[in-house]
């Protein structure tokens, strides 16, 4: 029953995030959706920030849940890891119109509080195009390298290019625009490091 009502809330509150913004969102607003009463809904969560972090966790977990999904496709090694980031991207964009209201207090509210649990999922994400890389290496499809190693160097690169193309103010959204700009030009630099990877 618990878990029910939680689910509701988180729901409504994506509603309202998605209508408002985060900022103007009240836990009133949450509220009058589920039918609750402000009171009852501390019951569930401490306050908006909890409902914001627990949402953006439970994303986190099924993207990586999409992504364990992706890689078992029957897909060549280099459609498998520019899949991997694409969709990672999707995500992030899907996000960004909440992380562009969150003040830098809420971020390390964020922080103290979720920080442990999404590095957690993080490192889970991370093992799957690790799996991914090393059995390229086993199929001999790429030639050895340390797959820790490249592994991060793939996310280095497509983080330094999704961040070169943030916008230049934290309210600014980020446009569907701008997130195909950044797409076609992760493809391309993923495309040449992979090609890299590939025996001589």
């Amino acid at each position: 029953m618990k878990q029910d009502k939680r689910k509701l809330i988180l729901t409504a509150a994506e509603q309202c995030f998605a209508k408002y913004g985060y900022k103007k969102t009240t836990m009133e607003d949450i509220s009058h959706i589920v039918g609750l009463s402000k009171a009852a809904m501390y019951y569930y969560f401490n306050n908006k920030g909890e409902i914001y972090i627990t949402i953006v966790t439970d994303a986190y977990r099924t993207l990586v849940r999409e992504l364990r999904e992706e890689i078992e496709k029957d897909l060549s090694c280099d459609k498998k890891i520019i899949k991997y980031f694409q969709k990672r991207l999707e995500w992030l964009y899907k996000q960004s119109y909440i992380l562009t209201q969150i003040t830098q207090d809420e971020l390390i509210a964020f922080n103290n509080f979720g920080g442990g649990i999404v590095e957690e999922i993080g490192m889970e994400e991370r093992k799957i195009l690790m799996k991914v890389l090393q059995k390229c290496i086993n199929d001999s499809i790429f030639r050895k390298f340390d797959v820790e190693k490249v592994s991060n160097y793939l996310f280095i690169l497509v983080d330094g290019i999704y961040n070169f193309y943030q916008p230049s103010t934290s309210m600014e959204i980020m446009t569907q625009e701008r997130n195909e700009v950044i797409k076609n030009d992760i493809s391309t630099a993923l495309q040449l490091f992979i090609r890299g990877m590939k025996p001589d």
